[in-house]
């Protein structure tokens, strides 16, 4: 298992020509073609019932260019940040939803990329990507990658484990980066009294990997009282990891994606990569 397929959601900003050089070195690193991507509205396309119809196809028209103009600008800013050949990169920019564009394209995705805040100026709203649309719809490991950051070492990774269907699957959607690890540790959070059931649960975990030539460090973590993610945190900077692995909890409710406390705060607060699986 590889990565051959690696889409990264691009915008107008420096945050997105970090993560734009990220992703390219991952994807120079398993030999894997680059996709960058983008989807724009600007205002809104609805019809106004009080207006004529032909102010309003004026008013959508003008609004479709101006996105595809900004379109425009963001594939030459993808591309000028992307040092990889032109043969190895591919572009798709389209009027529509961010989360949509991201969603018809993920099918052909190993690993998709994507910002931890978004920089969207008021005028540009619908250019921004909710990380957590991805994760919940396109079924894909999603790689949230905090501000000011353009580099990924991933030598050194944290598998936040909890016996949950996500986590097992976001530990296979990892193997080809916990292969080129040199570190790794299974680390789980649990009460005094659950402590002796969660070593058990880390080890079997450690031993699989190890199945697939991942040697990793099985870990218990105790909750001391402090937010489980917050803990998990210390601990990836106590190991030096700059990737912490974990599955993504969450459903939906009233058109709205509703997230486990851990999830929701590794994925809007976590000052180191996340990679995602839900």
């Amino acid at each position: 298992m590889s990565y051959a397929s690696v889409l990264v959601y691009a915008e107008d900003n420096a945050e997105s020509d970090q993560r734009v050089r990220l992703a390219s070195m991952l994807a120079s690193r398993f030999d894997a073609r680059l996709v960058g991507i983008t989807g724009a509205l600007i205002g809104t396309l609805m019809p106004d019932p009080g207006e004529l119809p032909s102010v309003n196809a004026a008013l959508m028209n003008k609004e479709a260019a101006e996105a595809e103009s900004r379109i425009r600008d963001v594939e030459q800013r993808f591309r000028n940040a992307a040092p990889l050949g032109k043969e190895a990169v591919e572009w798709e920019g389209s009027v529509q939803f961010p989360g949509d564009a991201v969603f018809h394209r993920s099918a052909t995705a190993d690993l998709i990329v994507v910002g931890r805040h978004n920089n969207a100026v008021p005028n540009l709203l619908y250019s921004a990507l909710d990380p957590a649309d991805v994760v919940m719809r396109c079924g894909r490991p999603v790689l949230i990658v905090p501000p000011e950051t353009s580099s990924l070492s991933a030598d050194r990774i944290v598998v936040a484990w909890s016996n949950t269907r996500e986590a097992r699957r976001a530990v296979l959607d990892a193997l080809p980066l916990l292969r080129l690890a040199s570190q790794v540790s299974v680390t789980e959070v649990a009460s005094r009294d659950g402590r002796a059931a969660a070593l058990k649960r880390v080890g079997d975990v450690a031993e699989f990997l190890l199945l697939h030539d991942v040697e990793a460090k099985p870990h218990v973590l105790d909750e001391d009282g402090i937010d489980t993610a917050e803990r998990l945190v210390l601990h990836a900077e106590h190991e030096n990891a700059d990737l912490i692995v974990a599955g993504g909890y969450g459903h939906a409710r009233a058109r709205e994606w509703v997230f486990g406390g851990v999830t929701r705060s590794l994925m809007r607060h976590c000052p180191k990569c996340c990679l995602i699986s839900h």
